[in-house]
Parts: C-alpha cells; sequence; structure tokens
C-alpha cells in the first residue's frame, strides 16, 4: 500500500462519525491533537510565544519587583528565589547565575524612592503583559474582543494581588508533603504508604497543571467550562515536564554555545526556554479551546464564513434574543451563552457584536452581558439589516450604474421592510 493510501485510510477513520462512546471519546481525543499539531505547523503559535518572550523581557524585572513586595509584605519573601529555581531549573548551571541576576535588578528598584508617576509605570508595565496575554489567548478562542477597561485593571489587580499568595500557599503545601513529619505519619496509616509516595512525587506536577488551568479558565475573555481548562492544564502539565527534561539535557551537552557566545549564551538559552515555556501555555490554550468547542475540529483548516445574507440574519437573531430578554426580563446573555443559544461559532458571532455595539444597538454591562441599549420600538429592521450590509468588508462598485443598482437594492429593502421594528419580531 503506498504512503498517500495510508494517510488516506488514517484520514478516513479519524473523520468517520458512529462507534461506540469511548470509541468517539478517543478519536475526539485523535482530533483535538491533530488540529492542534495542525495550527502549530501555521505558524500563529510559535509567532504569539516569540512576541510574549519580548513582552515577558520587557515586564520580567517589574512583575518580580511587584510580587518582591508583596512576599515582603506577607513575610515570604525568601520564597522568591526557590521558586525563580524551580521555574528556570531547566538552564542547568546558568541557572543560579540568572536567578542571582534578576534579583539584583529587583534590588536595585527602590518602590519608595520611584514616587507615584514610578509606580504607576511600574504597574502599567506589568499590566501591558497580562494585556498581550489575555490577547493571545483571545486569538486562539476566536474572540476579537478584549475586556472593558475597568474590568481589564480591577481583574489584572487581583491576580497581581492573590497570585503570589497563592503560589506561596501551593509552594507551602508541597513543602508540607514532602516534609518527613508527615511522610512519616502517612505512612504510619495502614495501606497509605504507597498512596502517599505517589501524591508527593506527583504534587509538584499537579500543582503546575493547576496554575495552567487557573490560566486557561481565568484569561480569556469568555466563558471557559472548568473541564476544558483542566484538559489544556493537563496536557500543559506533560508538555512541561517534558519539555524541562529535554531542554535541560540540551543545555548540558551544548557546551559548544559557551565557545561561541561566550557571556551572551545564558541570554540566549534564557531566550530559548522562555520561548518554549510560552508555546507550551498556547498549545494548552488552544486544546481548551478545542475541548469547549469541538465543532472547530474540521478536516480542513479553514472553515466557511458567513455569506451576506447569513450574516444579516445572525444580525437579526442577535437582536431578538437580546430584546427577547429584555422583554420578558430575563438576565442577560454573554456573548458565550449567546453564541451556545443561536448554534453559532464564535468567530462569527463576534463581529455581529462589535457591529451593534459601535452602531450603538447593544450595550456591555461590567460582567460581559449584552443588553439593549434602545427600545425596541426605536429599533426599525431596515436599520439593522443596513448595519449588517455596512459592517461587510464588500467590494465597491467601480462603475456608475452598478452603484446605481446597488442603491436600487437597498431601496427595495428598505420598501420590503417598511415601518417594522424589532417590537414587531418580538410581538
Amino acid at each position: 500500500m503506498q504512503p498517500t493510501s495510508l494517510i488516506d485510510t488514517a484520514q478516513e477513520l479519524l473523520w468517520k462519525e458512529g462507534g461506540s462512546r469511548s470509541q468517539q471519546l478517543l478519536r475526539q481525543g485523535v482530533q483535538v491533537l491533530y488540529c492542534t499539531v495542525r495550527e502549530l505547523r501555521g505558524g500563529e503559535l510559535t509567532l504569539r510565544a516569540m512576541s510574549l518572550v519580548y513582552t515577558t523581557l520587557l515586564a520580567l524585572v517589574p512583575l518580580l519587583a511587584l510580587s518582591f513586595s508583596i512576599f515582603k509584605a506577607l513575610g515570604l519573601h525568601n520564597q522568591i528565589q526557590p521558586m525563580l529555581l524551580n521555574l528556570l531549573e531547566p538552564l542547568g548551571s546558568d541557572a543560579p547565575e540568572v536567578v542571582q541576576t534578576l534579583l539584583g535588578f529587583v534590588d536595585n528598584i527602590k518602590i519608595g524612592v520611584l514616587g507615584s508617576i514610578g509606580i504607576a509605570m511600574l504597574f502599567y508595565t506589568v499590566l501591558a503583559m497580562i494585556q498581550k496575554v489575555e490577547s493571545a489567548f483571545n486569538l486562539l478562542w476566536k474572540i476579537p474582543r478584549t475586556r472593558p477597561m475597568g474590568q481589564r485593571v480591577s481583574q489584572y489587580l487581583v491576580v497581581l494581588l492573590l497570585g503570589p499568595l497563592a503560589i506561596s500557599l501551593t509552594l507551602g503545601i508541597t513543602a508540607s508533603l514532602s516534609s518527613n513529619t508527615v511522610v512519616e505519619s502517612l505512612l504510619a496509616l495502614p495501606g497509605a504508604g504507597e498512596g502517599a509516595l505517589l501524591l508527593g512525587r506527583l504534587s509538584p506536577f499537579l500543582v503546575i497543571c493547576s496554575v495552567f488551568a487557573f490560566l486557561f479558565l481565568f484569561i480569556p475573555n469568555t466563558s471557559v467550562r472548568p473541564a476544558a481548562a483542566i484538559c489544556g492544564g493537563l496536557v500543559s502539565g506533560l508538555l512541561w515536564q517534558s519539555a524541562a527534561w529535554g531542554f535541560a539535557s540540551f543545555v548540558a551537552g551544548s557546551g559548544n554555545y559557551n565557545a561561541v557566545y561566550s557571556s551572551f549564551a545564558i541570554l540566549i538559552v534564557l531566550l530559548i526556554w522562555l520561548y518554549i515555556a510560552w508555546l507550551v501555555l498556547l498549545v494548552g490554550c488552544q486544546i481548551s479551546f478545542f475541548v469547549q468547542h469541538p465543532e472547530y475540529l474540521t478536516r480542513e483548516q479553514h472553515s466557511p464564513q458567513l455569506s451576506p445574507l447569513e450574516r444579516e440574519c445572525l444580525l437579526l437573531d442577535v437582536a431578538v434574543e437580546v430584546g427577547r430578554r429584555f422583554v420578558k426580563g430575563q438576565p442577560p446573555l454573554s456573548a458565550e451563552r449567546l453564541s451556545r443559544q443561536l448554534r453559532a461559532r464564535p468567530d462569527q458571532l463576534s463581529p455581529v457584536l462589535d457591529t451593534l455595539l459601535r452602531a450603538g444597538i447593544l450595550a456591555e454591562d461590567t460582567e460581559g452581558r449584552m443588553l439593549l441599549a434602545r427600545s425596541p420600538d426605536s429599533l426599525p429592521l431596515n436599520t439593522l439589516a443596513q448595519e449588517a450590509a455596512l459592517s461587510r468588508e464588500g467590494y465597491r462598485p467601480r462603475h456608475q450604474a452598478v452603484g446605481a443598482v446597488q442603491q436600487e437594492l437597498g431601496l427595495a429593502r428598505a420598501d420590503a421592510l417598511g415601518a417594522r421594528t424589532l417590537a414587531d419580531l418580538l410581538s
């Protein structure tokens, strides 16, 4: 059998339907991996990972300075150095030198001497880094809209303030599980010895998976299901451990880099590891997206876009759904729940929502839910249809006769819709 025939046979087996529940789950898992590798080969993930490496270099020292201040206020500042050593462990023997250099930069930042402008710039640098991460995650989740400014600042500050505390608690729990007293007490229980040893060995891996799952659950500007975030966190944790082991072996056997790059070798190795770390994080985010949205698991990479008529129908469906809940006094829906309610893909729904928000037809509350900005009686259907037509990136006629035909079509649509409003559809 020819190689192409083997590939075609594997494709048919991968994308066929039917089978038992276990076979469907196994097939869907393989489809998730296949589509993730396809996205990785497309280059978008690698490009985003490289941009995040640059952002990390700019914000790493301010982030450590803020974390050091919070840790110091909590009396936990001695845990920063072990945490960095654990994070940069794949760098091998160069890790302590990199950690000492970073801590030296942090010590040179005097929070009390910076003043209000300096502290504001410090916070801005860190918040800009988190915003870059959110933009990368939103791109993978097909969400062009970021959080509102007030919501963005408040939630980012919560992460900055509670993040170091959560990390210190997880490190303390891990250290407690690894202590001799706890191990001896667990080993004394009947039948719990092997479980205690296994838990002690798996605790660092579980902590990493939990951190990744939290990021996948919190950072995207949408409602992420816990199951999808956990799946992405587990895969990212496995990739992280594998990448750390492989990179440590690479660094241990790359003595030629020191001979070629001299003192710059540490910086180059650090950049490579940051790139791998961000790539692992983005791959896990992509897997979370595919787990939550299996409709994107297609054989072809690019799914068909909506036709002009389908786009107008979707816009009217959104207006009717939001208006119906407004009239009945029901709570509004977020973009994610609207996507499920209307069975529209996020990349199809997001441009329509942006159009309605810019036109002042919809408004977004602090929780990202969609509300009617105007009364249904004051929303003519012709106005909604015009907004759908104007929002399309279409072709502008170059000939006057063609432009005249386009105007005639617009007038015919206005005559067909007449004076009907959104309230007529809701009734």
